[in-house]
């Protein structure tokens, strides 16, 4: 009684780990199924932007493809893209992460645009003397243009979140401070270093990662050319002040020398527009990954037919074996017990092919169990041993006899270990069988029985 149940305990869970793998199996096999029109990956990005519009989009949305701006409340805002494609998803991603940022060729190409025009506005000739408070209202004109300049022609497009006007560290304040004294100072020779190095202050704050977490490209970009604007008019204000205490001629001096200091000065100012220059897309990483809410329907009918068809041939399985095999026609063969030390080779003949056919393998099967190597040798020409035991149909015993080939040479593998076959073979011309002795006295040192089947 305790055999049979642990019998069956076994039996259960060897078919539900069979249920099990079709399950996997079918899952496996529903994937390449799944409609391709449906939004089965999605690419996430932090993102500091306002939400992408259609205007945003590089072409028209397909099927299946969306963006919109995720706000988890434990972790910062991302970009969600999703795509039929993982690859489609990573695309978008990139493209939205660089919108509206022009390539840093594209911002150099016109950067020396604009030099060429303040270049070609230079006007030969020498340069009259003027006043120290000129020279210093100059130097403060050039930079003045030189920032609305910048910041009118800076192809980002501004962002579409209002953001508030950012505080400038201390230090930036600081050095356009002296850049001021100095001008009311009328110290031109110390006058261009300082704007410089005004320049760089702020420029340095600008890159500073850290100081603009929540500020996209197109608002950080807004906030640079509002500064611009700010520092010219704060600049002309002050260089009005200077000219105010010189001649009318020198006044003139001032606004005309302007364009040769904004030549001499711009070279050394920094490179503001590759702040907002697009990254390399191949920079933008964005995680991918299947939208389990699209797959999992999918899956699950693919496992639930798995397990089925598993059940379904578990349980055919299950009534052909306990179904009792059909014996009709075929007349019963008793084998005789051999003991080991029984004859080494087995003559099994008859008229009813599968009688005799089955003899033979049922001896085969007795002489296994024992621990003999076994080799059937089909010496009949109805008997077709190979097809049975799912071997070819190569050359036999008919070509051992014909042309005097070695017989190990001939013989199969019969698919269960230490059994052997050598198949009747195909010779059309007639074949003696006076060999047949000597051939078999060839085999017997290399098996323990010879079973061979006329």
């Amino acid at each position: 009684m305790h055999d049979g149940s642990a019998r069956t305990g076994v039996r259960a869970r060897v078919m539900a780990a069979a249920v099990v793998l079709g399950a996997f199996i079918g899952a496996a096999f529903a994937v390449p199924f799944v409609p391709s029109r449906l939004p089965l990956y999605e690419a996430r990005l932090p993102w500091v932007h306002a939400e992408p519009t259609a205007a945003d989009w590089p072409r028209p949305a397909r099927p299946g493809e969306s963006v919109r701006v995720s706000y988890p409340a434990d972790r910062p805002a991302e970009l969600v893209v999703t795509a039929p494609r993982p690859a489609v998803a990573r695309g978008l991603a990139r493209v939205f992460a660089t919108r509206g940022a022009p390539a840093a060729e594209v911002l150099t190409e016109q950067r020396e645009g604009l030099r060429a025009v303040w270049v070609g506005e230079l006007v030969a000739g020498p340069r009259p003397d003027v006043r120290p408070a000129t020279a210093s209202a100059s130097w403060l004109l050039a930079r003045a243009r030189w920032g609305r300049a910048f910041a009118g022609e800076l192809p980002v497009r501004s962002g579409a979140m209002v953001m508030a006007d950012p505080v400038p560290p201390a230090e930036v304040l600081a050095r356009w401070g002296v850049v001021h004294r100095l001008a009311l100072e009328a110290r031109p020779e110390l006058l261009a270093d300082a704007i410089v190095a005004a320049d760089v202050a702020e420029f340095e704050w600008f890159r500073n990662a850290p100081a603009w977490t929540t500020w996209g490209t197109g608002e950080r970009a807004e906030a640079w050319r509002r500064r611009q604007v700010a520092h010219a008019a704060s600049l002309e204000a002050t260089a009005e002040l200077a000219l105010a205490r010189v001649s009318d001629f020198q006044r003139a001096q001032g606004f005309a020398t302007a364009r040769e200091r904004l030549v001499e000065l711009e070279p050394r100012l920094a490179e503001a527009w590759a702040l907002f220059a697009a990254p390399s897309p191949y920079g933008i990483r964005p995680l991918v990954a299947p939208v389990p809410r699209v797959w999992a329907p999918w899956l699950a009918l693919g496992a639930l037919l798995g397990a089925l068809a598993s059940a379904g041939m578990l349980a055919l399985g299950v009534r052909l074996h306990a179904s009792p095999r059909a014996t009709v026609g075929v007349p019963e063969v008793a084998v005789p017990a051999l003991s080991v030390a029984g004859p080494r080779l087995h003559l099994v003949c008859g008229r009813d092919r599968e009688g005799t056919l089955r003899a033979a393998l049922e001896l085969a099967a007795h002489r296994l169990a024992a621990g003999d190597r076994v080799l059937l040798v089909d010496g009949s020409p109805r008997a077709r041993l190979h097809e049975r035991l799912g071997r070819d149909a190569r050359w036999g015993l008919l070509e051992c006899l014909a042309a005097d080939m070695p017989v190990l040479g001939l013989v199969q593998y019969a698919g269960h270990p230490g059994l052997y076959l050598l198949p009747h073979g195909q010779a059309e011309r007639a074949v003696g069988w006076s060999p047949l002795g000597r051939k078999l006295d060839e085999v017997l040192p290399h098996f323990g029985r010879v079973v061979l089947l006329l």
